[in-house]
């Protein structure tokens, strides 16, 4: 199978769907540095693809940096 994906996508009316555990730094070895996270605290990092014309996001929800200062 082969994937095709380049960066960026709008992410508007993504949701969740599975749960990956990988770490940080593969993620950044796979698809370069994350976006900016959310803003409200709930990511501190996402990554917005788009694979075979399918947007997808990777985030960390709610265990990053941001939520555990709380």
């Amino acid at each position: 199978m082969t994937i095709n994906w380049t960066r960026g996508g709008d992410a508007n009316g993504t949701s969740l769907i599975g749960e990956i555990t990988i770490s940080y730094d593969r993620l950044v070895r796979l698809f370069g540095k994350p976006d900016k996270g959310s803003g409200d605290g709930k990511t501190d990092a996402e990554w917005t693809l788009t694979i075979n014309n399918q947007v997808v996001t990777i985030y960390n929800w709610k265990d990053g940096r941001s939520i555990l200062r709380r």
